[in-house]
């Protein structure tokens, strides 16, 4: 089962994207939603409803169903394709298939970290050591448009206005990265260890001269502060958490003396240099007159088929609802949909209470910190498209009713336990 759940990663991190073959993604999209959906049937006629469950349910086919009405309303697109173009909200029910074979998470989560890891080497090496355009590596990545929901930008972004201060950059096949960034963090702050030092470092490494995200560093450094305004008393642990950014800071200065910009500038708002930000604000302004109008159900989400654009072809090409976080989320579904992330978020943390190890518990609960910081504070909705599959891989043992600890398998202590993690 390990070498099928390895192959599905490979699909879910686009690595399989790199192969060629359009038939194969096809496959494995089509092969992942029968999957989930079958899962789930098995599970609920096993087992009795959680209220994690219910509110997936929720999520992966109500709000599909009364999108799609909203935008055949709104925008008179076919029923059909509103509701196809939504259909990757299903990939959340993953965590089904897991669950029904009992998938040990400790096991998930170390493939993850292991191609987590090798990504962020082959691109540190490629990008920064190589210098290998990013356009030339994305040119190998066959993008078949499967979803309809969007495209991706390649190497130097367009935007609105302003400039692009990030430069080129290289993400490809990043998707589940941001859950080895705060699982060596954690692990790094709780354990130490060479081992997790070293693995956070290529991974920050990745993430700020390669990838260039910025709001995987604000959720790090929100992590941070959580995790130290929770220690008690005064300990030379703490006294070094406050000394040891302040240096990685100034020797990361040193190596790119533009970095702080690139954080700084978001702040300035319309003033702002930054494409990025220039962007967002404005398609916060184009889509707000929409959301006034339908604040309960939303507008529905448009296919990019639809009218050779989607959004794209009534509000601009650069307008794309992933950009807005929780503003896109309330355009697409409405209050119902904020409703329904917030009864499951709030379910899936009531849950991380039943996991006995502490240290997945604690792992549960700042992920779930995350995306919420996430999707409130960074306009990135970790539920838009198919990156939902994350909370499947993440929180599936609490998906279950009862015997949520039965998919973490104990410790196996020996010399070296000290320093492990999950």
């Amino acid at each position: 089962m390990k070498y099928i759940v390895f192959i599905f990663l490979l699909f879910f991190t686009k690595i399989l994207s790199f192969l060629g073959s359009n038939m194969l993604l096809t496959v494995m999209h089509y092969l992942t939603l029968l999957v989930s959906i079958t899962s789930f049937i098995i599970f609920i006629s096993r087992y009795r409803w959680s209220h994690v469950t219910f509110y997936i349910f929720m999520f992966a086919i109500i709000t599909p169903i009364y999108a799609s009405i909203q935008s055949h309303r709104i925008f008179d697109q076919p029923f059909y394709m509103g509701f196809a173009s939504l259909r990757y909200f299903i990939f959340i029910m993953f965590g089904y298939f897991l669950i029904i074979n009992n998938y040990d998470y400790r096991l998930l989560l170390k493939q993850i970290n292991n191609i987590n890891l090798c990504v962020a080497l082959f691109s540190i090496i490629a990008i920064l050591i190589l210098h290998i355009d990013p356009s030339t590596l994305f040119s190998y990545q066959v993008n078949n448009n499967v979803l309809g929901v969007g495209s991706e930008n390649v190497g130097d972004s367009e935007g609105v206005g302003g400039v692009n201060v990030r430069g080129a950059r290289f993400f490809a096949c990043s998707t589940l990265m941001f859950i080895s960034l705060i699982y060596y963090q954690l692990a790094s702050l709780r354990k130490g260890g060479k081992d997790n030092y070293i693995r956070l470092f290529i991974l920050i490494i990745y993430i700020l001269f390669v990838h260039k995200g910025r709001q995987p560093v604000a959720v790090m450094g929100v992590v941070y502060i959580v995790y130290f305004l929770k220690m008690k008393g005064v300990s030379t642990k703490r006294l070094l958490m406050v000394v040891a950014p302040i240096l990685l800071f100034i020797i990361f200065l040193a190596i790119d003396e533009n970095l702080l910009f690139r954080f700084t500038t978001i702040l300035d708002g319309e003033k702002s240099d930054d494409f990025s930000t220039l962007a967002r604000i404005w398609e916060v302004n184009q889509i707000l007159p929409y959301i006034q109008d339908n604040l309960l159900l939303g507008v529905g989400n448009l296919s990019a088929h639809f009218r050779n654009g989607g959004f794209q072809a009534f509000l601009g090409s650069n307008f794309y609802l992933a950009d807005i976080g929780i503003i896109g989320a309330l355009a697409r579904g409405g209050l119902i949909l904020i409703i329904i992330y917030l009864g499951l978020y709030v379910s899936l943390w009531n849950k991380t209470r039943f996991i006995n190890d502490r240290n997945c518990r604690q792992f549960m609960r700042y992920m779930i910190l995350s995306y919420v910081v996430l999707l409130i504070c960074l306009c990135n909705d970790v539920m838009f498209a198919d990156n939902c599959i994350q909370f499947a891989l993440l929180f599936y043992p609490l998906y279950s009713q009862k015997n949520n600890n039965k998919y973490i398998s104990p410790l196996k202590y020996n010399k070296l336990s000290k320093f492990i993690y999950v």
